[in-house]
Parts: structure tokens; sequence; C-alpha cells
């Protein structure tokens, strides 16, 4: 590999490759083809934020809200819900631990349990568990947040928590031309929002997909809005055309009229007609749907009606 002009290859000394190297850097920061820092600059950053506020967070480049919506219909739509379950069963293959030969089968059975226990007290579920929340994670927000807590003797984990990239903002550091990682929470009044910096020893932020130079990720599943919402107009008329055809018929119940009484007018016999019917209509329905129907003979007559456009002809029934 060719850096800088310097040939870099495999070799048993490193340390004697890495010299090489550093001294090639520093005869090109004196021969001035390097500058020290970095020579492009951050278009991401708003200047009359940062000018204003150097505490100013950068904001992404698309509405924070939307990763609500993205966690919403998760929950709630079947097509990104069954999207999501298939990213993480297709993600989270198996996994099994071995052992070299020297370990008995009784102390890699002792080994196993001990692992199991250890890693369901660090996350609810275990290791399996946790990685099935990541992918979902993943595939909702376009992100991996998290923050690992060692124990207080540092002797290992103490629990591995997830963090809500909805609160996760960036500031972007001069020193080290990165982002520092910071959490949005409102304060214990309210009145604003402050912004606390996260430890990137223990917290990790992972983007699936980012657009030029900004940290944000891109939730995947936000190209598929517009779709959703036509498929919503969609099976929103589809409901209305198999209301009124049915998809195999419909029943129609002929009644005898009640009789008109002595001096009632046109408007109250037609009332009292229109009653008749309402009061029937619970009871046809009832036992339509358990397959049984009752009535007078000789006033009573039901048909089921078939559909004029059979099944194999939904376009035209469209």
């Amino acid at each position: 590999m060719n850096i800088l002009g310097f040939s870099i290859t495999r070799s048993k000394n490193i340390d004697a490759d890495l010299a090489i190297f550093q001294k090639a850097m520093v005869e090109h920061m004196e021969s001035g083809s390097l500058v020290k820092g970095r020579s492009s600059e951050n278009t991401t950053v708003d200047f009359m934020s940062s000018l204003l506020n150097e505490s100013q967070a950068m904001k992404p480049e698309f509405n924070i809200e939307v990763l609500r919506i993205c966690n919403y219909l998760a929950k709630h739509n079947s097509d990104i819900s069954y999207a999501v379950d298939n990213i993480v069963q297709l993600g989270n293959t198996p996994e099994n631990i071995t052992f070299d030969d020297g370990v008995s089968a009784d102390q890699a059975k002792e080994m196993i349990k001990y692992l199991n226990v250890y890693e369901k007290s660090i996350y609810a579920g275990g290791m399996n568990s946790l990685k099935n929340d990541l992918f979902a994670q993943l595939a909702i927000t376009g992100a991996v947040s998290l923050e690992a807590i060692p124990k207080r003797d540092m002797s290992g984990l103490d629990k591995v928590v997830l963090v809500d990239p909805y609160h996760i903002r960036f500031i972007y550091n001069d020193s080290t031309y990165s982002y520092d990682p910071y959490q949005k929470l409102p304060d214990k009044l309210g009145y604003k929002d402050d912004l606390h910096k996260l430890n990137t020893d223990q917290y990790k932020y992972y983007a699936l997909r980012r657009m030029s130079d900004s940290p944000y990720a891109i939730p995947p599943f936000m190209a598929a809005f517009e779709g959703l919402e036509l498929e919503k107009d969609m099976l929103k008329n589809m409901r209305n055309i198999i209301r009124k055809l049915g998809i195999f018929g419909f029943l129609s119940v002929m009644l005898t009229p009640p009789r008109r009484k002595q001096n009632e007018t046109d408007a109250q016999f037609t009332a009292r007609c229109t009653q008749y019917l309402e009061n029937i209509r619970p009871e046809v329905e009832k036992g339509y749907a358990g397959g049984m129907a009752m009535g007078f003979e000789g006033q009573t007559k039901y048909n089921i009606e078939a559909s004029t456009t059979n099944v194999s002809g939904a376009s035209d029934v469209m």
C-alpha cells in the first residue's frame, strides 16, 4: 500500500516500519507538502450558530421528529414491523462458543453456564436479546447507540443500556476534527434543553449511513414515508369498495311492511317503516353472522345476491 509516496508492506518488524513511516511524514512536513491539522473546512456546521454560541449543537439534515415516526411505524405499521423483524432475524445469526481440546467437557459446561449468567446480568435476556435490540435499533433509526457501563471496581461490565438516538446531538471539535456526542435532556424546570456531554469511552454511536460529513445517521425507512401514505389511501379506497360490493355477494332481506294506521300522514308512515327496519336489522346481522336466519313464512324473504364480478375479475372491480 502506498501512502504519501511511502510503500507499506507486511513485515515481521512492525516497530521498524512505523519508525520509517514517521520519518517519511516528518520529511513531507518539512518539504511543505503536508500541513499540520486539517486542510479542508467543515461545511456541515452552521457558522452563524457556532459564532453566537460555541456549544451550539449542529442540526441533523432531516427533521429529528422523523425518528419518533419511525419508532411508531415499527410498532403499528405491518409493513415496517415486518421489515424490522426480517432484519433482526437475518442479522442475528446463531453463535456457538467452543473450547480447545485442553478444556474438559465439565469445565466447558461450567464456563458456558457462567457466561449465560453474566450476560443476563449486564442485559436482560442476555447477549441474544442485546443483539436483537441493537439490530432493531439500527433498522429503525439507522444507528447503533449504546453505553457500556463498567463496574465501580473496574472488574468488568455492570450494565449495557440502549440510548435513544432521538436525544443525541453532536458538536464539532476543532481540536480532534471529530464530533463529540451529547445527550439533549430537558432541565428540571422544563424551561430549556441541556446538553449533557457523553463519555466516548463508554458511549458509542455507529451510523449505518450518513450524508456528507454529518455525523447523524439517516433512518432507512424515511424514504418509505411517501409510499406508506399512498398505501394508506389505496387501502382506504379498497375498504370502501369491499363494503359496497362485497367479495362474494350480499344478503338481501325482503320484509312485509307494517300496515298503515288510520289518519296517519305519509311522513309518519315513512318514519314508522324506517324505524321498523332499523329494529329488525341487528337481529338479521346477528343471524347472518351465525349462519342462521329466522322469519315468518310468507312475510320474510332471504336471498344471497352473488356479485356480478367474480374474484378473478378484481381489476374490473377496481
